[in-house]
């Protein structure tokens, strides 16, 4: 879906020459895998990367992100982080809520949050966020926070995908929606580390008081999920009682009927 360029850099008085600086481009391999480039190549965060399509989109675990032209919009964040302080149970969360916020916004409607950090609409995903580092130094790193949108639903999917993945599908401003990520990411990056996010997050947490499957490493673990922890974790009452894990990935929610 086409962005209007010249109206975005209008909004955030943000291009190629300011700081953070602006980077558009209608189709791309991946804004994270760019984003990794240029920090490779020298340049010093902070810095956005836009695009219009993906033909290399990347999701977590090394998974392939779908990113077809005039359905979403791809965004990449990097700012520089201190390895003494990086908190990324904080920072993929913190960085849902503000897509969240932004979404509900600027197209009306109000997406709720699957741990760690996907964005559910009608029980189907509309947004995924991968948060990744490159080093810079030995006490610092580069950040790369991205993210893809799906604005509208994606014609053709495969029939696994189908099932969960959707879209806004709503009436909305994309420019504004862009705009406004570009003005909180700078913000949430000085801030995340306080927790002001999660208060949010509790509140509009998908997965809460569901019976949930959680994969981490080689180990299933089943549970109901109790809310999620100060740090990001996400909080399981087990067979074995309260257990807070770091990471993984939910792979199956449980109903009953």
């Amino acid at each position: 879906m086409s962005l209007d360029l010249a109206a975005l850099q209008q909004q955030t008085q943000l291009n190629e020459h300011t700081t953070p600086t602006l980077y558009y481009s209608p189709t791309i391999d991946s804004t994270n895998t760019a984003a990794k480039r240029r920090v490779a190549a020298g340049q010093k965060p902070p810095f956005f990367i836009v695009a219009s399509q993906q033909t290399a989109g990347k999701g977590r675990l090394n998974r392939a992100f779908y990113s077809p032209a005039d359905t979403g919009i791809y965004l990449t964040y990097t700012f520089v982080g201190d390895l003494a302080t990086l908190n990324p149970g904080l920072l993929t969360t913190s960085v849902a809520v503000i897509a969240a916020q932004a979404i509900t916004k600027m197209f009306h409607v109000k997406p709720q949050i699957k741990w760690v950090n996907d964005l559910y609409l009608r029980d189907k995903k509309i947004t995924g966020i991968l948060c990744e580092t490159t080093p810079i130094n030995a006490q610092q790193v580069a950040v790369i926070v991205g993210m893809g949108i799906n604005l509208k639903t994606p014609n053709n999917l495969a029939p696994d995908l189908a099932a969960k993945v959707g879209g806004i599908d709503a009436p909305g401003d994309v420019v504004a929606l862009v705009a406004d990520l570009l003005q909180a990411l700078p913000k949430l990056a000085e801030t995340y580390a306080t927790g002001d996010y999660l208060p949010y997050y509790h509140q509009h947490a998908y997965l809460q008081g569901k019976t949930v499957i959680l994969q981490t490493g080689a180990t299933k673990v089943k549970g109901e999920v109790a809310g999620i922890a100060p740090n990001g974790g996400l909080e399981l009452q087990t067979p074995q009682g309260l257990k807070t894990f770091d990471s993984g990935e939910v792979t199956r929610v449980l109903f009953d009927f």
